[in-house]
């Protein structure tokens, strides 16, 4: 069975990690992951990707601008390749375009939406949501990361009907289990030892909140000089993010580590994981974090999928720097045991494992679990 994955690009994030998880893992000599994606760049993935099997495909990037130039290069790209059972949508602001040039020539759709709306109403958001509306015709099937990913994109209605499905986000659970050793190269890598780590993993981008993350752990320096700022990832703000470092004096407390094929063994070496997002699909990052037992601390208008170990300790973004900061010192030290934070991540649906058998399911049963929508 062909399917045919739609991205940005397949660098490091929620969506794109949950789906080479399931290309890893998953049966490839009956389902074959082909991938479209919209930038010339290589991506982090990429490599991987082509020695999986996979072949990627790239168009231009869609802007108001280049619509019928981009109508085009959809309808020649489909023309040449319909072959495929399925185009499974991740990007979602061109998905109307994309999903409509594929039903053209009889190819099924679905479209996965990973994240609400921006709370903050734009210009922007306003497109998407009108676009959104549009990709609702020309979608056979509609997914979503969480409950509340679903309703913001497709409407109450649709998420209550038999052609919708929360399709949990989910990790390796088999990578998580407990390493003294890998905790203990990457603590002498960066000189850790008797340090109070502070972790945070996620793109540089601005839902991702890292001034504020910045501002906190300023707080933290003021009652804990020992203490270390440990950001993994990479994106477009990190630049401005270590401006920032050096005018508020803690550039020297932070290490910056890139995109890591091995993060979840620097989460071993953290003492607390701190997320302030303004929002989430999901935030796989800290279920991540709850596979290895850290306390996590996050934004309180979040998922409450998010929930799963008893450490997780929820906070407005309304309160002020000093009160995350206080959170955090007063709470650090309540770790879950790893063998038991495992099998509440297990527990709860969101191994890799799980996700696999009900992806496989929902690929080979398409045609009878997507009823035929009313004209």
């Amino acid at each position: 069975m062909k399917i045919l994955h739609v991205f940005n690009s397949m660098n490091c994030g929620g969506a794109e990690n949950m789906i080479m998880n399931i290309l890893r893992c998953i049966d490839r000599n009956e389902f074959q992951f082909d991938f479209l994606v919209h930038s010339d760049t290589p991506a982090f993935f990429d490599a991987e990707i082509k020695k999986l099997g996979g072949n990627i495909y790239k168009l231009p990037r869609w802007n108001i601008l280049n619509t019928i130039k981009y109508k085009k290069a959809l309808d020649d790209f489909f023309k040449s390749h319909s072959d495929y059972s399925l185009v499974h949508g991740h990007m979602e602001s061109s998905a109307a375009l994309y999903l409509k040039a594929a039903k053209k020539y009889g190819i099924k759709t679905v479209v996965h939406s990973h994240n609400p709306y921006p709370p903050k109403i734009s210009l922007k958001t306003l497109l998407f949501k009108l676009l959104n509306l549009k990709t609702r015709k020309y979608a056979d099937f509609f997914l979503a990361c969480s409950m509340d990913a679903g309703i913001e994109r497709f409407g109450g209605k649709c998420v209550k009907s038999d052609i919708f499905k929360v399709l949990p986000n989910s990790v390796d659970t088999s990578k998580y289990p407990y390493s003294e050793e890998a905790e203990k190269e990457i603590k002498e890598k960066y000189s850790l030892d008797n340090k109070f780590v502070v972790g945070h993993m996620g793109r540089f981008d601005g839902v991702k909140n890292h001034l504020f993350l910045l501002n906190v752990f300023y707080e933290i320096q003021k009652q804990n000089k020992d203490s270390v700022l440990l950001l993994l990832g990479d994106g477009k703000l990190q630049n401005k993010i270590k401006k920032t470092a050096k005018k508020l004096g803690i550039f020297d407390k932070i290490i910056f580590t890139g995109v890591l094929s091995n993060a979840h063994e620097y989460l071993q070496a953290m003492d607390a994981f701190v997320f302030p997002s303004f929002y989430e699909g999901l935030g796989m990052a800290v279920i991540e974090a709850e596979c290895v037992g850290i306390p996590c601390f996050i934004t309180d208008t979040l998922p409450k999928d998010l929930d799963i170990n008893d450490n997780v300790y929820r906070i407005s973004l309304d309160k002020s720097y000093k009160e995350w900061a206080s959170l955090i010192l007063n709470n650090h030290h309540n770790k879950t045991d790893n063998k038991t934070a495992l099998l509440n991540i297990k527990n709860a649906g969101y191994d890799i494992s799980e996700t696999i058998k009900k992806t496989e399911e929902f690929y080979k049963n398409f045609d009878k679990i997507c009823k035929k929508k009313k004209q």
